[in-house]
């Protein structure tokens, strides 16, 4: 997409794609970040005496597994 072309976009459309880059962007920088902060949790809980195989089922557990998950309030379709 060529730059010039945004010009031809309204204000609020603008919006909504800036909003959905920062929000990819946001995403991505998690998703870089998350690994790290699973070894220093993981180090936390081994070293206060947690049980691996607790841990272990914790890191595979399927989302849909987990009751006190909540969705993410985003709402994609604005």
């Amino acid at each position: 997409m060529a730059l010039d072309q945004y010009r031809e976009w309204s204000d609020e459309a603008l919006r909504q794609h800036q909003q959905a880059i920062s929000a990819e962007l946001g995403r991505r920088a998690s998703l870089a970040l998350i690994p790290e902060q699973v070894r220093e949790l993981a180090q936390a809980y081994r070293d206060g005496g947690g049980d691996a195989e607790t841990l272990a089922d914790a890191l595979t557990a399927r989302v849909e597994d987990d009751p006190t998950d909540t969705p993410d309030p985003i709402d994609e379709t604005a």
